[in-house]
């Protein structure tokens, strides 16, 4: 009958470096390693390490949460400068329909107001501005998710992964890429 060897816990330091294992197939320069695909090299440089800390500060909770309020308010702001836009050009249009009509505008504080007819006139030109600035506001809109699609497949595209998909004995990179520690 055999018995069962009982395991007993690495150190910290140990179960580190049992972690890291030496796979580096040819040191290049001090920066540069070239690694054999799924190891970990048993050191890093300084600008790895740098790389490292700057990606995980840009992960921390408190990041994520800057982020997400910068984000918020760029989107609060934008909201309001296109309302101010389509007031100002609305406004314009306006102006420039009344003076179209007949209206002097610099006689308005006597008391004199637009007629009907040139009140009419006003509307209509705001009604088509407001048509012609909702069309620029669709097309930019749509212009930016085609431009947010593009820059995401291009980021999908240069994600980990070489030749054929699936696991690491079917000859391709593995999986998604994504577990490729050494990107």
């Amino acid at each position: 009958m055999a018995l069962k060897k009982k395991v007993v816990a690495k150190s910290a330091d140990a179960a580190r470096k049992g972690a890291m294992t030496a796979t580096v197939v040819k040191k290049v320069s001090p920066d540069v390693k070239i690694i054999k695909a799924g190891s970990k090299p048993l050191t890093q440089s300084l600008s790895e390490k740098r790389a490292i800390m700057e990606k995980a500060q840009g992960k921390t909770p408190a990041a994520r949460a800057k982020a997400a309020e910068k984000t918020r308010v760029a989107k609060k702001n934008l909201q309001r400068d296109v309302a101010e836009a389509r007031r100002y050009a609305a406004r314009e249009a306006g102006k420039e329909a009344l003076k179209r009509a007949g209206f002097d505008a610099s006689k308005t504080k006597f008391g004199n107001k637009p007629s009907a007819a040139q009140t009419k006139a006003v509307n209509k030109a705001k009604a088509e501005s407001d048509r012609i600035f909702k069309q620029k506001v669709t097309a930019a809109k749509a212009k930016a998710k085609a431009d947010r699609a593009a820059a995401a497949k291009a980021a999908r595209g240069s994600v980990g992964g070489a030749g054929l998909r699936g696991g690491f004995g079917m000859g391709g990179g593995g999986g998604s890429g994504r577990s490729n520690v050494n990107r």
